[in-house]
């Protein structure tokens, strides 16, 4: 029997429907308007506890020795990643979806504030003082760049649209499919040929290894000039010192920053002086802000909590078992964040068709959903004892055939290293929406394969 913590503030009605979506589980219900977390769990319910759906901290997690899974109410979960924070094996969802009006929203209010001189017009009205300040901004006919083209990006792409920006260019870490709400999309790779086209830079980032420093100094400078800079993801992707400095210079008409490095900002730090600069202490995202957000994030609790007990995918994931494809083809792997990792192999005589990374992902993809691309094919799975699994002989070429049809690969023959004819594949952009489409059927298709290997699933018929 799993033992539930709630640390969500929960209506009575809201409580019941909790303890209905898993009746067989103990419901501990603690509610908290702290967002920092719930400190004042009693010890006896931390050792019971199977299963955490609110925030505690990162450090307070080793005082949870039975936790299963962890649902927590922030969408970014940076902290909970650290090596050591969480035991091995415990599953970590986000509630990323929850926070796109609520952040957006803010963002879109500082950049109306800039462009509008409100806090000049502020600050002379607590000195009584009664003076025009001359020319306003406006979004109309206006090209924004947004960095990061999630939940909350999407958001304020369809606002600024709304408000008649001209341009709305997306920015991810591969450019991949079309995202609802930008007329492009790029890699991140392309930020430095885009930031000197954008009257407005917007960043919606993860903390991650690439975008930690991402608008350095010169990134600052290579701005537009007048251009206003926004940050709501994470205050690792600006230098805010450098930010400060431009600031002054008056290169940029302003910033609007909800998250800085470090943070809380030091008394001291020159950000506390730039002229232009709206800031505000990381609120923008506050999951008992608005009650919009709060009753999103309560909704994915819930939701998650019915496909754990089912036995189905959670959304959100963040950390889940390993899983690696190994053959003649590549090596696939789903690390324990979720994340796909992709290295080729060297090709063994048998193989007659070389793969890139992404085919080889919509054909495994495939192979985990019940349609016309060969379900029936599941069963060619081979467990082995050393954790990988391949296919069997013969399994990939009937796919690839009708995926060829299809349009969403194709193929094309090259002269090989030995001087014979080989013949490839090559993803098309109709597979690429295929492969998007497919995301949750490829993990949900993991976690069968995961218990293929631990030896608690017979068979994947």
């Amino acid at each position: 029997m799993e033992t539930i913590l709630h640390l969500l503030p929960l209506t009575g009605a809201q409580k019941a429907a909790f303890q209905a979506a898993a009746p067989e589980s103990e419901h501990l219900f603690l509610p908290t308007n702290d967002r920092g977390g719930a400190s004042s769990i009693p010890q006896e319910w931390r050792e019971r506890t199977t299963i955490l759906l609110g925030y505690v901290p990162p450090d307070q997690l080793k005082t949870f020795p039975n936790l299963k899974w962890v649902q927590s109410w922030n969408a970014g979960v940076d902290p909970y990643l650290v090596p050591g924070v969480l035991p091995e094996g415990v599953r970590l969802t986000s509630a990323v979806g929850a926070y796109g009006p609520a952040v957006s929203e803010h963002m879109l209010a500082m950049l109306l504030a800039i462009y509008k001189r409100l806090p000049a017009y502020r600050d002379q009205q607590r000195a009584h003082i009664w003076a025009d300040l001359g020319p306003v901004g406006s979004l109309a006919g206006k090209t924004v760049l947004v960095a990061g083209a999630g939940d909350i990006g999407r958001h304020f792409a369809r606002l600024v649209r709304a408000l008649g920006a001209q341009r709305v260019i997306g920015l991810r870490r591969s450019a991949g499919c079309p995202v609802e709400g930008f007329d492009e999309i790029y890699g991140l790779g392309a930020l430095d040929g885009l930031l000197p086209q954008a009257d407005v830079v917007a960043l919606a980032l993860p903390h991650t290894p690439e975008t930690a420093g991402l608008m350095s100094k010169a990134r600052l400078l290579a701005m537009r000039p007048g251009a206003v800079l926004l940050n709501a993801g994470r205050g690792s992707a600006v230098d805010c010192t450098a930010l400060a400095e431009v600031l002054c210079s008056g290169r940029l008409l302003g910033a609007g920053l909800d998250v800085t490095d470090p943070e809380p900002l030091p008394p001291g730090h020159p950000l506390w002086e730039a002229p232009s600069l709206l800031l505000t202490p990381h609120t923008a995202g506050g999951y008992n802000h608005m009650e919009a957000t709060l009753e999103r994030i309560k909704a994915i609790f819930l939701d998650n909590l019915r496909r754990y007990v089912e036995g189905r995918t959670l959304r959100n994931q963040v950390r889940c078992p390993p899983l690696t494809y190994l053959g003649g083809l590549g090596k696939i792997h789903l690390d324990r964040r979720g994340i796909l990792r992709i290295r080729r192999l060297p090709m063994k005589k048998a193989d007659k068709n070389l793969l890139s990374g992404s085919t080889t992902l919509l054909v495994l993809s495939l192979l985990s959903s019940g349609d016309k691309y060969g379900y029936e094919m599941i069963a060619e799975l081979e467990a082995r004892s050393d954790h990988t699994f391949t296919l069997k002989e013969g399994t990939l070429y009937p796919i690839l055939h009708t995926l060829e049809k299809d349009g969403a690969v194709k193929s094309y023959e090259k002269e090989a290293p030995t001087g014979r004819m080989r013949k490839y594949y090559r993803i098309t952009r109709k597979g690429l929406r295929l492969l998007d489409e497919k995301k949750e059927e490829w993990v949900e298709f993991t976690h069968t394969v995961n218990a293929i290997l631990a030896g608690t699933s017979p068979a994947l018929a």
